[in-house]
């Protein structure tokens, strides 16, 4: 981020693990008087670190970078203008690239954002319906994105967002102002086996589908509303998989009920009854799903 082309900015590493290590990585900038350390006592969570870090910055505009990615380094060159032109802009974005732990680009990937934007035919400009575009995945918040600090509510900043804050949070500004779109990547999201995505965790999904259970109570049109409702139904359908894979007979069960009535969709009907499965039946049929790319398709649609 210090190779930035746009050099009036300021650096704040937030470390919600208190080490010491990344202490000392920051020590070595010291006399940069751009980069500012801080950390918490104890771990917050990815959502409430941010909302920490967000009471001591000083900047108007904020970007989020995640510690294993890069940004471009035209990134705040490209999006500080549109949000100095309109005072309603909340937040400008750009496309992001992949690449693998050394930094090599991952080809043949497409991003939600390039996506959405090839579906509506957006040029450089304010996005048409921020809301849906938003909503269904278009923008991340940590994915080459500067947004406008004044315009956040504290009342956001809550746990249940989990890892999905990224999409959390800018739906919420979709709300509240317009969105300006750089067709062009200005960061580089790394894919690797330690990454936070890669985690093994069959609860991973819960922060999306508080995300999707709280979007059901808004006022949302038709349109969105069965997006919403899908989007649930499929993530629940993940967790009773997941549950499944961890050897949570009980809670995987749970999870297809509960998808099954948001929606009734076979993957779900299937998913609940190999949870009534001898022990021997179900384990060799989860061998046998795994295996299957076909699940994977199907759960990829069903995530958007």
């Amino acid at each position: 981020m210090l190779g930035q082309s746009f050099s009036d900015l300021e650096l704040v590493v937030t470390d919600d693990a208190n080490s010491d290590s990344t202490r000392q990585f920051c020590d070595r900038y010291s006399a940069d008087r751009r980069v500012r350390y801080r950390s918490n006592p104890t771990r917050l969570g990815a959502l409430l670190n941010i909302a920490a870090a967000l009471k001591e910055v000083r900047g108007e505009f904020v970007a989020i970078l995640n510690d294993d990615d890069q940004s471009e380094p035209d990134l705040l060159h490209a999006l500080v203008p549109p949000l100095l032109r309109d005072p309603g802009c909340v937040l400008a974005f750009g496309d992001h690239s992949t690449v693998d732990g050394s930094g090599v680009p991952v080809h043949g990937f497409i991003s939600s954002t390039t996506r959405l934007a090839k579906q509506l035919n957006l040029t450089e400009g304010m996005v048409p319906e921020p809301f849906g575009f938003a909503l269904r995945g278009g923008v991340l918040m940590a994915m080459g994105v500067l947004f406008r600090r004044c315009a956040l509510r504290q009342t956001w900043f809550i746990s249940g967002a989990g890892g999905a804050y990224d999409l959390w949070l800018a739906i919420q500004l979709s709300v509240v102002g317009s969105l300006y779109y750089v067709p062009r990547p200005l960061m580089r999201y790394r894919v690797h086996a330690n990454s936070e995505s890669a985690r093994v965790d069959s609860e991973k999904i819960q922060g999306e589908i508080f995300i999707f259970q709280t979007l059901l109570k808004w006022r949302l049109s038709a349109h969105d509303y069965d997006y919403v409702r899908n989007q649930l139904a499929g993530c629940l359908f993940v967790l009773g998989r997941e549950r499944l894979y961890a050897h949570n007979r009980p809670g995987a069960r749970s999870a297809f009920v509960r998808s099954l009535q948001v929606k009734a969709g076979a993957k779900s009907t299937l998913g609940l009854g190999s949870t009534y499965l001898p022990p021997k039946a179900l384990g060799f049929g989860l061998r046998c799903w795994r295996k299957q790319p076909i699940w994977k398709c199907l759960i990829g649609q069903a995530l958007g």
